[in-house]
């Protein structure tokens, strides 16, 4: 693939001196900075330009990353919580020779999309992927999804399965009735109770 025939914008400017809005999904101000940080190091490091734009949905504005070759197959990748647009396409960067790869940051994650508290009840989520494909102009999509990604596709799936083309979803979560939950919420419990209330490195 031609890597010239992409053409890099310019990432969407993020005020990181304003104060943190009512619920944010960021503990600090400083803890926001860092993130983005890591967001703009992971992009510096990806094999292929990164086109960044902002489209605006129902539920707020939502920051998308796209990766790859324009003439390729379109893939919408969604990630897990707490997981952004560019540490999805470094996941999924093998598949950019032959791919577009079109990842959105989830609204109420940590990200360059709108910072606010989102339920994913009554298919919010689900509302809110169809409103970005149709921001994109994307009629029916192909999509790669990890974790709670996974059940946002399976959201649209349910609300408008004609917008669904192939899935792979991988560790979905919302799929696997038969964990030993108490066992695993036992072993996460103390170093989750640890760093919130003692949030250095040593802790995390």
């Amino acid at each position: 693939m031609d890597r010239a025939a992409h053409t890099t914008h310019q990432p969407t400017k993020v005020d990181l001196e304003a104060a943190l809005p009512k619920r944010s999904v960021y503990r600090s101000s400083e803890g926001r900075k860092e993130f983005n940080r890591y967001y703009d190091k992971t992009i510096n490091l990806l094999p292929y330009p990164v086109r960044q734009e902002t489209v605006t949905t129902r539920f707020g504005k939502t920051h998308i990353c796209t990766m790859g070759n324009p003439k390729g197959r379109k893939i919408v990748i969604l990630p897990g919580m707490s997981i952004a647009g560019p540490m999805m396409l470094d996941f999924f960067a093998h598949l950019a020779d032959e791919h577009l790869l079109i990842a959105p940051d989830l609204i109420g994650q940590p990200g360059r999309s709108e910072d606010k508290l989102f339920s994913p009840e009554k298919h919010g989520y689900g509302h809110w992927l169809k409103d970005v494909l149709d921001q994109l102009e994307i009629e029916k999509a192909d999509f790669a999804a990890t974790s709670f990604g996974g059940s946002i596709c399976l959201d649209l799936l349910a609300i408008a399965p004609e917008r669904v083309g192939k899935q792979v979803l991988i560790v979905t979560a919302g799929l696997t009735p038969k964990l030993p939950y108490l066992k695993i919420y036992a072993k996460l419990l103390i170093p989750w109770m640890a760093y919130r209330f003692w949030p250095i490195k040593k802790t995390l």
